[in-house]
């Protein structure tokens, strides 16, 4: 048990330091994915995203003796239904930007 916690603290150490290289805040930004009040985009979207490479389901979370980690069911499901989200600019900055790390060719902007 001692071994599967370590392997999840290093696989989330790995997973934030991920998000900070590929500036992940800042793509969401340009991409007109922020909130005006109470938790931000980046930490709902970071949260959503941790859930989904730890291979679990918002349902069974909210509903687990670890929900008081979690803000409210409501604000996830606000957060993925916002019509004025560019959800598709946001994939696009976040494509060129893993290509750019990949290859080690910085991003030109423009």
């Amino acid at each position: 048990m001692i071994n599967q916690m370590n392997a999840n603290d290093h696989t989330e150490n790995q997973f934030f330091h991920a998000l900070k290289e590929l500036q992940i805040a800042k793509l969401l930004h340009k991409s007109n994915i922020t909130k005006s009040c109470g938790v931000s985009a980046y930490e709902v979207f970071q949260f959503l995203l941790l859930l989904i490479f730890q291979g679990k389901n918002l349902f069974r979370f909210l509903n687990s003796k670890h929900k008081e980690q979690a803000v409210s069911k409501n604000t996830y499901y606000r957060f993925l239904n916002e019509v004025s989200y560019n959800w598709r600019r946001f994939l696009m900055l976040l494509a060129v930007k893993v290509t750019s790390v990949l290859t080690g060719s910085p991003v030109r902007k423009g």
